[in-house]
């Protein structure tokens, strides 16, 4: 090979590629074709074209963010449509019932597993307003006896200010953080909350720092007071005994709170008493459209506690050994078509996660055909291993719906690991519920042979715990 007669691949020319020209511009070699740059090696160039492409790329950039752009706005469309047909007001003011001034529903805007937490809250600040209100009647008895009008004074600017204050610093924050699990609120709830502590705990103690410590009704101000007047110092102890019990509510509900908002929000000696694990999981706009329709609708919950509810219960799915995993169709455009997946954890005692055709490969299945009658859009079914939440499991995942259950028989024979007791099983299950919601795809198929396997696993355990006990009996008998 010359060299001297090679063309150059840097060299630059005039070419404009959007010319509409109808002069042909002199042939080059393709981008990737072989150029002799040495008699005993020859090379490949790689020249990059991004010039011509990065239109079309920013093109259809542009288009999938209009069309998430699209799908976000007609998501929010429908939840405030959903919202808006319930006819449900979040904002009523409904407490104290005889004068309702705030609006206070733990019952049905703080989630389950929060109201008792919420519940105390709310004793604690009911219980700095008792303190607050008894402390002014106490000081009023001391100004009677001749205590001086000063320090009922400043007793009354303390229940003015303890009391809203109170409510609108740390109760509230705690009430919306609750509801919606906000940092940001909990956060506010801590900051101040420590502050009502030191308070109640000052006030218990009452230091004469001012006006000697009669205007609060603490341990000092008491012992100072009933040794001037018997009544007044009655007033002032049992107004240090509210202040002593507020602060022993007000320590266990910021520790009970705080081991909340670190994670503790279930007891773990729940999971350690489960045998196996199921969750089946909803995507996230089915799931807050079922929720809004009966929780919301028919239960009277707050948009805020749905959302809270959600937030609190779809992290358990992380500890499931089974989770059924309902999707929408990847076959049409269509929410009505399903496509579920069957995910199952690895290395479960007594339990082997069901497989399509090979265990552990890759699968992608259409069966539709001679042996199986579908109708548009088909049916898919896809087996292969993966993670999920650090975990190694197994899926098996079908899109679409059958038309006769009774051809069901021709998927079933390709399932392994199915735990039936005869050819057929899951086939027969599915013909008996016919008429059960889901019974026509995925979800129906998936919780039939989830139920199949815990038959089995019951089976299993339930043998081996019979055995170990006949043995300890066994061994029992012998060393007697």
């Amino acid at each position: 090979m010359n060299r001297h007669h090679d063309p150059n691949p840097f060299d630059e020319e005039e070419v404009n590629p959007f010319s509409n020209n109808s002069g042909v511009a002199p042939a080059r070699p393709l981008a990737s074709e072989p150029r002799g740059f040495g008699q005993k090696h020859d090379a490949t160039v790689d020249i990059p074209l991004d010039t011509m492409n990065d239109s079309k790329k920013r093109e259809k950039d542009l288009a999938a963010w209009e069309a998430d752009l699209k799908r976000r706005e007609k998501d929010i469309k429908r939840r405030e449509d959903a919202v808006s047909q319930t006819g449900v007001s979040t904002d009523n003011k409904n407490w104290p019932p005889l004068f309702p001034i705030i609006h206070h529903d733990i019952a049905n805007e703080i989630p389950v597993h929060a109201q008792r937490l919420q519940y105390l809250a709310f004793a604690s600040w009911l219980g700095i307003v008792l303190c607050l209100v008894f402390n002014v009647i106490a000081v009023i008895v001391c100004w009677i006896q001749g205590g001086g009008v000063k320090i009922f004074f400043l007793a009354v600017i303390y229940m003015l200010l303890g009391c809203p204050l109170s409510y609108v610093l740390w109760y509230r924050p705690l009430y919306r953080g609750m509801r919606t699990d906000s940092a940001l609120n909990f956060g506010w709830f801590f900051m101040f909350y420590l502050l009502h502590l030191g308070f109640c705990i000052f006030a218990a103690i009452a230091p004469p720092v001012v006006f000697h410590g009669k205007s609060l009704t603490g341990i000092l101000a008491a012992i100072d007071v009933i040794s001037d007047d018997m009544i007044a110092g009655v007033f002032y102890f049992v107004g240090f005994g509210l202040f002593c019990l507020e602060s022993l509510l007000s320590l266990w509900v910021i520790q009970k709170i705080y081991l909340y908002f670190r994670g503790n929000k279930f007891d773990e000696r729940v999971k350690d008493l489960l045998d196996f694990n199921i969750y089946l999981d909803i995507s996230n706009e089915v799931k807050f459209a079922w929720k809004i329709q009966r929780d919301m609708a028919d239960r009277g919950h707050s948009i805020e506690s749905i959302k809270a509810s959600i937030d609190y219960i779809d992290p358990q799915k992380q500890y499931a050994n089974v989770v059924i995993d309902m999707l929408p169709t990847q076959l049409i455009p269509e929410e009505k078509v399903l496509r579920v997946r069957l995910i199952m954890k690895e290395e479960v005692d007594h339990f082997s996660p069901v497989y399509l055709f090979d265990e552990g490969s890759t699968i992608s299945w259409i069966p539709c055909g001679r042996k199986l009658t579908c109708s548009y859009p088909g049916i898919k079914f896809a087996y292969g291993p993966d993670s999920y939440f650090r975990n190694e499991v197994s899926i098996v995942e079908m899109d679409g719906q059958f038309d006769r259950l009774d051809e069901l028989i021709y998927v079933e024979s390709h399932l392994s690991n199915l735990s039936t007791k005869f050819y057929g099983e899951v086939t027969q299950q599915m013909l008996k519920h016919s008429d059960f919601p889901g019974s026509n795809n995925g979800t129906g198929l998936f919780q039939t042979i989830v139920g199949l396997k815990i038959r089995d696993l019951y089976e299993q355990i339930t043998t081996t715990k019979t055995s170990a006990s006949q043995e300890a009996t066994k061994a029992q008998e012998i060393s007697h």
